[in-house]
């Protein structure tokens, strides 16, 4: 029997005894302190994202951003629970235009062990895509506040006045314009030179450049 516990007292002592020890001893708390708590139950929003996109396509109408997963287990695990670690990765592979419909269920999701899935709301998600369209259109530059009493604009300059247009070809192909976001021209005068964007206007859109040089001339 000594020369037993002899042995034990010599593993513990060297390196990998200490790891080893170490790893059990955890494993122990772990199992005591989560065994002894009750089952608690909390509300998790986890994002909504794409992959696998194809290159000829793009997403008009995502459905939602987020999803609401109802999650149980003990206290210590959903506290410590990341959002991400649950996020919903939608694969399009394969995907054509018109709307597509993916069903969720708790096999979805991979929690961590002693966690599980109770609801998700929306447990469905449609998506709507669209054919891609690219465009070079002219700029046109818009204005916000009137100048000072007594001046007008006499002369506008955009640079480049002309940009390419990526989005949803419902969208791209009825527009004649790229728009910029308002300049504010009160209390200007003279000669002026602003960097502004360009307005998307709540469309699905992107620019190349996104970004011009306006100048302006009032007298």
């Amino acid at each position: 029997m000594r020369r037993g516990w002899e042995k034990i007292v010599t593993l513990v002592s060297s390196d990998l005894g200490l790891k080893l020890f170490s790893i059990v001893f955890a494993l122990g708390l772990w199992l005591f302190v989560n065994a002894g708590q009750k089952a608690a139950e909390r509300a998790v929003e986890v994002p909504v994202e794409f992959r696998n996109i194809p290159s000829d396509l793009m997403v008009v109408s995502p459905g939602v951003g987020q999803v609401e997963l109802r999650v149980m287990g003990p206290p210590a695990l959903l506290s410590a629970l990341d959002p991400d670690y649950l996020k919903v990765s939608l694969d399009l592979d394969g995907a054509r235009v018109g709307t597509s419909t993916f069903r969720l269920s708790p096999d979805f999701f991979n929690p961590p062990r002693g966690v599980r899935i109770t609801r998700i709301s929306p447990s469905v998600i449609n998506l709507k895509l669209e054919t891609v369209a690219v465009r070079s259109l002219p700029v046109a530059v818009r204005f916000g506040p009137k100048p000072l009493i007594g001046y007008r604009v006499a002369r506008v300059e955009a640079n480049p006045d002309s940009v390419k247009v990526r989005g949803a070809a419902s969208e791209v192909n009825r527009m004649v314009s790229a728009e910029t976001v308002p300049i504010d021209l009160e209390g200007a005068r003279g000669q002026m030179t602003r960097e502004v964007r360009l307005s998307s206007a709540g469309k699905t859109l992107s620019f190349s450049p996104d970004r011009i040089s306006v100048s302006v001339v009032l007298e």
